[in-house]
């Protein structure tokens, strides 16, 4: 027999932004099958990704520093898709999900730097500035796309790949990929 519904958990990899933020993203969700091949699901999403902008530094007596600005920027996010299986039997499950998300945001990553070095400061340390014309949080509208394999190994459980992307109105774009268990009934 098919299975209807399942609950599953996504670990994925992913990139923020034009890719130069890496990070992870855990996904679960709930789908419901309300025709033979179109399914809806219900889900949350965590995001953590970070970076840094590198500095190192010496002192006059030879000591190095790391002077690095380390920044991160996490989400947790809802979304609803629509899903359409291009593949269904009893142990196999190939579909693409289209979808829309809300999503919550607070990022320590800068608009803008400048380091000024000693010499031009007659400081014996680089002084870094940061500028900041987005907000620190942001709350935004966005979509979804995403792929998924899965393969029941028994009647009740079932592993897979996955991959998505999404944009949203803060200008984000977040693309990941991972695996998935799935507890179908």
């Amino acid at each position: 027999m098919v299975a209807k519904r399942s609950l599953s958990i996504d670990l994925n990899y992913s990139k923020h932004g034009s890719g130069d933020l890496p990070g992870v993203f855990i996904n679960t969700e709930y789908s419901e099958f309300f025709k033979k091949k179109w399914s809806y699901s219900l889900g949350i999403g965590y995001s953590l990704h970070d970076g840094n902008y590198p500095l190192f530094y010496s002192d006059d007596r030879g000591n190095n520093y790391d002077g690095s600005y380390r920044y991160t920027t996490g989400g947790i996010q809802v979304a609803g898709k629509i899903g359409y299986s291009f593949v269904r039997t009893e142990r196999s499950n190939l579909m693409a999900k289209l979808g829309v998300l809300g999503r919550y945001e607070s990022s320590s990553f800068y608009d803008q730097i400048v380091v000024f070095f000693p010499a031009a400061t007659q400081l014996p340390f680089p002084v870094m500035v940061l500028y900041n014309m987005h907000p620190q949080r942001t709350i935004s509208l966005g979509g979804i796309l995403s792929v998924n394999y899965s393969y029941s190994i028994t009647s009740k459980v079932a592993v897979g790949i996955n991959g998505a992307i999404q944009t949203d109105t803060n200008g984000d774009t977040i693309r990941q990929y991972g695996l998935s268990i799935l507890r179908t009934f």
